[in-house]
């Protein structure tokens, strides 16, 4: 009865199947993290625009009214003006200051690529961890069914009398054993899938069929050629080249501070006595204006010096981070090739637990084996299924990884 039970608890059919490629666009859509950074790309994309019209004119009016009361009587004035200023050269202020602007972009950008990956890293292994857990749930479950066969087979040989009592009531201890075991990998793979179901924003009181990364194969080429890659490919090394740029940017605009700036300037005014509307005066001016600093306190050569090792820590920042991905990426090359031959190992391993286990049956069966080597057999087999799981879903962990290293879209 309760192996019926067992059945019909892990056979019911998913409400919902959704696709990976269906997940990983929600995924994408509700990663918090990953909306702050597009967040700030944006803000960045617009500082960038910003900045690219800094060469632009600009347009002023005014307008106004006053009067003036004297002995000669009251003199009202209405006035108004049009002006219109042009930057033409600002000592190379202007020119880094977009530059600084452009890299601050780019850096965002990359930033925003780079959380685009840690949740997709994320996600992908959360949903291998869900592999793996309804994998060794299947292994369970199929120990119940062979468990349950043996007792079958073992109450047949009693009530034949070439078997014990005391065979049959051990083996009813293993499947009552192997039934637990089954719901523990039940409550495994459920805790499991509600981490995906909250990631995903998923009613957890439904069911949903969730499947694993598309397997896109192992990135080709030694592990030279992968350093190579990952080195300019991984986004974070990307943002942290950007933002040298950035500081080099910052340094060239700090010593635009005793350059001299050039600016342009146009207007139109005029103004008329209401009671006199014919009295009209009008001027317009066309101007050109050099202005230079001589002495600034030594302000442009404190904001230089504070760029300059601004500049030396981003260099700093980026050696640091290459080292990181450099070790990382041998990390991930290191766990493909352990977790390859794992797996081939524990597959000669179940192939080979799998015939001891049926050469052990026939001896039992002939009575030429005691319960104990029988017992010992199928829980070697277990284990040995057991581990070809969970090689299956290392080799699939690794893969991911070192696509992640080398900074291929996941």
């Amino acid at each position: 009865m309760m192996w019926i039970l067992l059945s019909l608890a892990f056979s019911a059919e998913p409400d919902h199947d959704l696709s990976y490629d269906e997940a990983r666009e929600r995924v994408l859509a509700l990663g918090v993290d990953l909306r702050l950074a597009e967040t700030a790309q944006r803000q960045a994309e617009a500082s960038y625009q910003q900045r690219r019209r800094a060469w632009d004119p600009d347009l002023r009016y005014s307008a106004g009214v006053r009067a003036s009361i004297s002995p000669d009587g009251f003199s009202p004035l209405a006035s108004v003006g049009l002006d219109s200023s042009l930057p033409i050269y600002a000592g190379g202020a202007s020119r880094a200051r977009l530059r600084q602007a452009a890299a601050a972009q780019r850096a965002a950008e990359e930033d925003l690529r780079t959380e685009h990956q840690q949740l997709l890293w994320f996600f992908g292994d959360s949903l291998l961890l869900l592999w793996e857990a309804n994998a060794a749930l299947e292994v369970e479950q199929s120990r119940v069914q062979s468990e349950q066969a043996s007792l079958e087979q073992i109450d047949a040989l009693v009530r034949a009398g070439s078997r014990t009592q005391a065979d049959l009531l051990q083996q009813v201890a293993v499947v009552a054993e192997a039934e637990a075991g089954l719901l523990s990998a039940r409550r495994s793979a459920r805790s499991t899938e509600l981490v995906l179901l909250v990631l995903l924003r998923l009613d957890p009181l439904q069911s949903w069929e969730l499947h694993a990364p598309v397997d896109a194969g192992l990135p080709t080429g030694d592990a030279v050629a992968l350093t190579e890659r990952a080195l300019r490919q991984r986004p974070e090394l990307l943002a942290a080249q950007a933002r040298i740029e950035q500081a080099i940017a910052a340094v060239e605009e700090e010593k635009a501070g005793l350059r001299p700036s050039l600016e342009g300037s146009l207007g139109m005014s005029g103004s008329v006595d209401p009671f006199q509307p014919s009295d009209v005066n009008g001027v317009a001016t066309a101007a050109l204006q050099l202005t230079g600093a001589i002495l600034d306190r030594g302000n442009t050569h404190s904001g230089r010096t504070q760029a300059e090792q601004a500049q030396r820590a981003a260099e700093l920042r980026l050696e640091e981070a290459q080292w990181q991905v450099r070790r990382e990426l041998a990390d991930a090359l290191s766990r493909r090739d352990a977790a390859l031959a794992i797996l081939k190992a524990s597959e000669r391993q179940n192939q080979a637990s799998m015939e001891a286990l049926r050469l052990v049956e026939a001896r039992y069966t002939a009575g030429a084996a005691l319960y104990t080597e029988l017992a010992a057999a199928r829980l070697a087999q277990v284990s040995a299924q057991r581990a070809v799981v969970e090689a299956q879903s290392e080799v699939h962990r690794a893969v991911l990884l070192l696509r992640w290293a080398v900074g291929e879209e996941l």
